[in-house]
């Protein structure tokens, strides 16, 4: 995101806060974007207008990025 990695070398202390994950109850460093409750796929459009419950906190392990020759 834009000048983050010259703020972050800049800072005196960085603080990195982790939200709870979703699926399995760890620690979340990452968003999954849902499409109509489902992870969505990594070509689907980047802008989305809605509400916050389009997008789940996920830990790494829990974390999908699908692709389109996945799909069911």
């Amino acid at each position: 995101f834009g000048p983050m990695p010259a703020l972050i070398a800049k800072a005196e202390s960085v603080h990195k806060l982790h939200a709870i994950c979703t699926a399995c109850g760890g620690e979340a460093s990452r968003t999954q974007r849902l499409i109509d409750g489902k992870p969505a796929y990594y070509d689907d459009p980047v802008v989305l207008i809605g509400a916050a419950e389009a997008y789940d906190a996920r830990c790494r392990g829990c974390h999908e990025v699908l692709h389109r020759d996945e799909r069911s």
